[in-house]
């Protein structure tokens, strides 16, 4: 029977491998392998016995942060709020612990209350963020799907210009004017049929 790996010593997120647990053994899918149960010590003081799967795979999955997986931490509607968020990438550095941003924005003052940006074009930190109406982050998000979809319609025709040019002066002539505009050459070689480098060298030799 091979031999487990020794993990006594190793770090996993917030857990350290204290050694094997004693008479702690679990099978490994239908084979008669028997493998070790690791006695784990959390930074927070918390021991448990974790499996070779929940040190590798389980504990960043389940827990991005390293966050402890036996914190006492109450699932209120607050503590659920910042999960989410933090588990989208939405929140500051200094937010990615729950007591921390507990006291920065405080308890919402009803059940209904969601948390928002006073300037929604700017990220969620100690300045932008706020209690609001579900009705209010709706809007926000109306209105953000408004743009894309407006940013999208004249995407589309400026590139549509530089696909049906008739002449190669009015396709070069699109194409500078969409990269003044801000569109990427990858787009623009696409929309001109040709490669990015080529429709590099085309613009910033017009430019020069």
């Amino acid at each position: 029977m091979p031999r487990a790996k020794d993990l006594t010593g190793k770090r996993f997120g917030k857990w350290v491998v204290l050694g094997i647990a004693e008479g702690q053994t679990n099978l490994s899918g239908n084979r008669e392998q028997l493998r070790p149960v690791w006695r784990c010590r959390c930074d927070c003081g918390v021991q448990k016995n974790l499996s070779r799967a929940d040190l590798f795979y389980r504990t960043y999955r389940r827990f991005p942060l390293g966050e402890c997986a036996h914190r006492r931490v109450p699932h209120t509607k607050l503590y659920r709020r910042w999960r989410d968020r933090v588990m989208h990438g939405c929140l500051p550095k200094e937010w990615q612990d729950f007591e921390t941003f507990k006291k920065a924005v405080g308890n919402p003052p009803n059940n209904r209350a969601q948390l928002g940006r006073r300037d929604p074009s700017k990220p969620h930190g100690p300045e932008n963020t706020c209690w609001v109406t579900p009705a209010r982050n709706r809007l926000v998000a109306e209105r953000r799907r408004k743009d894309r979809r407006e940013q999208s319609v004249v995407q589309s025709k400026m590139l549509r210009k530089i696909r049906n040019a008739k002449t190669k002066g009015d396709r070069k002539r699109y194409m500078i004017e969409a990269r003044k505009a801000g569109y990427a050459y990858e787009l623009i070689g696409q929309a001109a049929g040709l490669t990015r480098q080529r429709a590099y060298q085309i613009v910033a030799e017009s430019v020069q």
